[in-house]
C-alpha cells in the first residue's frame, strides 16, 4: 500500500490539478510482492515540472538530486522517505494514467506490465540494478503470472532488455515456455 504520508503528497498534489502515478518498489507493493523501499516513485508530466516541484517545495520538500528525467527530494520531517520525480513525456503518461489501477482516492498504481517494462530498462540502463529489480520481475511474474502470459513478457524483453541480460531475465518467467 501507500505510505499515508505519499498519499497525502499525492492527494495535495492532485487537489492543485497535478496527476501522478505511483510506481516503483511502492506498485511492486501494490501488485503483490511486499517489499521495504527507501523511496517513493512517482511519474509525473514532464510539462508539469516546475509548477509540481514549486508544490512540493511549499510542502517541506528540498531537491537533493537532479536529470533531465528524474528528480529526487527530501522532506524535513524524515518521516517521508525520499521522493523521486520520474519526468515523462505526455504521451507516456497518458497511457500510463488510462492503464494504471486506482489503489485509493486520488492516487493511480502504474500497471503491471509497464512497471515490468520500467524494471526491465532500468536494469538495462544500470547493471547495478539487476539484483533488486531482477528480484523485483520474478516475484511480480510469480504473483501475477495470469496477468502477463510469457509472450507479452518476451515482447517486453524484445523491447526494453539489453542482450546481455535477455537469457537471465527470460530465466524469471515463472511457468515452463
Amino acid at each position: 500500500m501507500v505510505p499515508e504520508s505519499i498519499q497525502s503528497t499525492i492527494t495535495k498534489l492532485h487537489n492543485e490539478g497535478f496527476q501522478v502515478i505511483v510506481a516503483g518498489g511502492l506498485a511492486v507493493n501494490v501488485h503483490g510482492f511486499s517489499r521495504v523501499t527507501l523511496d517513493a516513485d512517482l511519474i509525473v508530466r514532464e510539462s508539469d515540472r516546475e509548477s509540481v516541484l514549486n508544490i512540493l517545495r511549499d510542502l517541506g520538500f528540498t531537491e537533493r538530486g537532479t536529470s533531465k528525467v528524474a528528480t529526487r527530494l527530501s522532506h524535513r520531517s524524515h518521516l517521508i522517505p525520499f521522493l523521486d520525480l520520474l519526468w515523462t513525456e505526455e504521451a507516456t503518461f497518458d497511457v500510463f494514467l488510462q492503464e494504471a489501477i486506482t489503489t485509493s482516492p486520488n492516487c493511480k498504481t502504474l500497471a503491471l506490465p509497464h512497471l515490468v517494462a520500467m524494471k526491465i530498462h532500468a536494469i538495462s540502463q544500470r547493471q547495478d540494478r539487476l539484483a533488486k529489480d531482477s528480484e523485483d520481475i520474478r516475484w511480480l511474474l510469480k504473483q501475477n503470472s495470469s496477468k502477463i502470459s510469457f509472450n507479452d513478457y518476451q515482447l517486453l524483453l524484445n523491447r526494453f532488455a539489453s542482450e546481455e541480460n535477455m537469457s537471465y531475465l527470460r530465466g524469471l518467467y515463472p511457468s515452463a515456455h
